[in-house]
């Protein structure tokens, strides 16, 4: 079946068959009419470049570790929308640690109709919680509502890899299964049952799961079906290429260990919330807020700093601020907002900032590959042991 489309400004316009054999309002938004065209009839259609994902945080779910999905998610993402939603009003029917997926999607599916959410946005439940079938997620029949298992993933993947990568894997590779088929027959009868290190990978045994979240890959015959379904490619381009970064964000601990690589970083100020990125690594992103940020900043270009010596260095943390929060800030605010970082007689608040940025990049790295990037104290000097060679500061 022939589907061929054009790009227009902010969408495409699709030329589907009379007999194009699936639920054409899956894959295409608009109908416009119908139409000759090459010397048959087709059904005109015009596809939206952009959609919607609503993350549901399930209570049990830990709200940094939510975050830390979102934010790795929205990274690389400009057609597909990420929306979380962190305080949801969410009951179970009991305590038990093992639940029905079925309570799972009801959930979805409450929060769409009470929000009002359009039946072409996804909503996906991240949970902690176990299920009847021992999947890692799944769909229900409209392939609109979902669930994610975010515990466990340690059994399977070593305490170096951080499981943000893996549960947002899960999410992308459910969007694009999604573009794939239509129904949960479908997804099960053209799952492959050996593992190729494909999206379709049914993975039975689990540990099938670390080749396919590895390699990031989609075999020849699933990119056939994909071309053959006419899958919007603005779509296409967001999920590979956040596959493709949640790939590296997996192979990075190891290759790091084997090579003894490290990752340039880069912060380009100039921009409204600047963030560290780490270059080699697809642009991973430390999520700092806007005063770690600041702190951070200083430090890599301090070389190494005394609590006492703070004081001395407040225009150079102004400066800093300021062009973290892009001008957007009144000059009084930057003036007692930095005087409070840098009281000699209140060093504790620098320290505990030190304290959570560093807990940020353990989180992320693991305690072997975030040791580059720590903040140290030696002999009462604070400074970030990262070579000068790795460190750019754009927009400066």
């Amino acid at each position: 079946m022939l589907v061929f489309s054009y790009l227009l400004s902010n969408s495409i316009l699709v030329f589907v068959p009379l007999n194009y054999p699936t639920k054409v309002n899956t894959l295409f938004t608009f109908y416009i009419d119908w139409q000759p065209c090459r010397g048959k009839w087709y059904l005109l259609f015009l596809k939206k470049n952009t959609m919607t994902i609503h993350l549901l945080r399930s209570p049990e779910h830990d709200l940094k570790d939510f975050n830390e999905v979102l934010g790795l998610l929205t990274t690389h993402s400009k057609s597909i929308k990420f929306k979380g939603h962190s305080k949801v009003d969410i009951k179970y029917k009991d305590a038990l640690d093992v639940k029905h997926w079925d309570e799972f999607f009801k959930i979805c599916q409450n929060y769409r109709t009470k929000k009002k959410i359009s039946e072409d946005d996804y909503i996906f439940l991240l949970t902690e919680y176990k299920n009847t079938e021992d999947y890692f997620g799944w769909t229900d029949e409209s392939l609109g509502n979902y669930f994610i298992q975010t515990s466990d993933w340690n059994l399977y993947f070593s305490a170096e890899v951080n499981k943000h990568f893996p549960i947002s894997y899960e999410v992308v590779a459910w969007i694009l299964r999604s573009l794939m088929y239509d129904t949960q027959e479908e997804l099960l009868k053209n799952a492959h049952l050996r593992a190729r290190g494909c999206v379709m990978d049914f993975c039975d045994e689990k540990e099938d799961i670390i080749l396919k979240m590895r390699t990031g890959d989609v075999c020849n015959e699933c990119l056939k079906r994909i071309s053959d379904r006419g899958v919007n490619p603005v779509f296409l381009g967001n999920i590979f290429n956040t596959m493709e970064n949640i790939r590296k964000g997996l192979m990075y601990r190891e290759r790091n260990e084997l090579l003894g690589m490290i990752s340039p970083i880069r912060i380009k100020l100039g921009v409204n919330k600047p963030k560290f990125v780490l270059t080699e690594v697809n642009d991973l992103i430390f999520n700092f807020d806007e005063s770690q940020t600041a702190i951070y900043l200083f430090l890599l270009q301090a070389g190494g700093v005394r609590l006492t010596e703070l004081i001395d260095f407040k225009e150079t943390i102004k400066a800093n601020y300021r062009s973290v929060k892009n001008g957007s800030i009144l000059a009084r605010e930057l003036e007692s907002t930095v005087d409070y970082w840098v009281d000699p007689e209140n060093p504790e608040v620098f320290t505990q900032k030190v304290s959570k940025i560093n807990k940020k990049i353990k989180d992320l790295l693991g305690d072997k590959l975030a040791t580059p990037y720590m903040i140290v104290n030696e002999k009462g000097r604070y400074k970030i042991n990262l070579s000068q060679k790795l460190i750019f500061i754009e927009g400066n």
